[in-house]
């Protein structure tokens, strides 16, 4: 399958791949494999909707870029319903958010050899 990404989507993954790149020369003496658990978060809105996307590295160092959630945001109050859906992927977000914490915090002690890397 191949995917097209356009306008303000390609924004968003040029600027999140920038990031992990960012990351990537940071973190040079942390192991491989807790880099890949690595998670750059990102948030895209087009009109009334709302999307919670993330990029990482995969086994053969190509990007993945992920769409978690998708849902809308209520503009008027018969649409109301649609909040369950918005604090679903909120919730999910502070998750993800609290995951990735670790995850920076155990390159940052391989990094400065806190924690020993395997070679």
């Amino acid at each position: 399958m191949i995917l097209t990404i356009q306008g303000d989507s390609l924004r968003l993954l040029e600027n999140l791949t920038a990031i992990l790149n960012t990351h990537c020369g940071k973190y040079v003496y942390s192991d491989k494999a807790t880099f890949k658990k690595l998670k750059i978060l990102g948030i895209q809105s087009v009109k009334t909707s709302i999307t919670f996307v993330s990029v990482s590295t995969t086994d053969n160092g190509t990007f993945l870029y992920q769409a978690h959630r998708t849902t809308g945001i209520p503009t008027e109050m018969k649409q109301r319903f649609c909040l369950v859906s918005l604090f679903e992927l909120l919730a999910f977000l502070l998750d993800a958010c609290q995951e990735q914490d670790q995850v920076i915090m155990q390159l940052q002690k391989e990094h400065t050899g806190v924690i020993p890397v395997p070679k």
